[in-house]
């Protein structure tokens, strides 16, 4: 599978015809879970090559991510980052009547109010966002102003600070940068599943030549995908690898709490059965990999 191409064929079909922009929609979706994920496959593509006429993608795809986290609407892997992306490529349009937008999303709820960067609605400028706050006449015009205090003596940014998170806001993506580095940490990013099971056990056998961060990343994917085992195996390689880090006491009363876990697991699996049947289930959840393909 060549992750790459998909994103880049899906993007040229969406600017090809528009019109399917309606099936990118949280109203007809019937799974907004996996639309959201088509959605981000989009903002990875246009991240990658955003041109002038992609505008009102991006726009529709950021509105959407707004509306889904608005909603009432239950969506078990819901992934904010996805809202931020799209919030982002909006930013490279540099269309400063988009504040407004950007407004709605930080004042959805309390955790918007600090998650949603206030940076997103200083991004078309320090000068260009005073001047058009000074002369609009919108309703939310005493709330802009109030939000990005851009009257206040000093303003809270400088054009130098707000030039830094943009391209902070670069470098945060850059895992989905074309081509792809490394392809299991994009893949687990994407919430592209099916091509991370094919990924994981050769990845795990060559554990031995895993950095740090691709150590951390094979411990995050253990455990937000609850993969017992593999999240075991990749604890115990940081803590033999890493002697030195800061996180050496935390991880090993992880893999305590896993081992104990595993331990019960095998207990439970073997009641009623002969005590041979125990080295049997230590292989099959060993062998995690077929479970989850499975």
């Amino acid at each position: 599978m060549n992750l790459e191409k998909i994103y880049r064929d899906e993007l040229e079909k969406l600017r090809s015809d528009k019109t399917l922009l309606d099936s990118y929609s949280i109203d007809s979706a019937k799974d907004n879970n996996k639309n959201q994920i088509r959605r981000n496959r989009i903002l990875i593509g246009l991240y990658n090559d955003c041109q002038n006429a992609d505008y009102d993608i991006a726009k529709f795809l950021f509105n959407e991510e707004k509306k889904l986290r608005k909603s009432n609407q239950v969506v078990e892997e819901y992934e904010v980052e996805v809202l931020y992306l799209a919030a982002f490529i909006l930013t490279k349009f540099d269309k400063v009547e988009d504040i407004w937008s950007f407004i709605d999303s930080k004042t959805t709820d309390f955790d918007s109010s600090i998650g949603f960067d206030t940076e997103y609605l200083l991004s078309f400028g320090i000068v260009k966002v005073k001047k058009y706050l000074t002369e609009t006449d919108h309703p939310n015009k005493e709330l802009a102003l109030k939000i990005t205090g851009i009257n206040n003596d000093p303003p809270p940014y400088s054009q130098k600070e707000i030039d830094n998170w943009k391209q902070f806001k670069h470098e945060y993506f850059l895992v989905f940068k074309f081509s792809i580095k490394d392809e299991v940490d994009f893949a687990f990013q994407a919430k592209e599943y099916d091509y991370l099971k094919q990924l994981l056990p050769s990845w795990l056998t060559n554990k031995d030549n895993w950095s740090e961060n691709q150590t951390l990343t094979s411990i995050a994917i253990g455990r937000d995908l609850q993969i017992d085992q593999f999240h075991l195996d990749a604890l115990k390689h940081y803590v033999k690898t890493f002697k030195n880090s800061v996180r050496i006491k935390m991880y090993k009363k992880d893999i305590a709490e896993l081992k104990e876990k595993l331990h019960i697991k095998i207990h439970e699996s073997n009641s009623g059965d002969n005590g041979n049947s125990e080295a049997s289930n230590i292989n099959k959840n060993k062998s995690w990999w077929k479970k989850f393909w499975s």
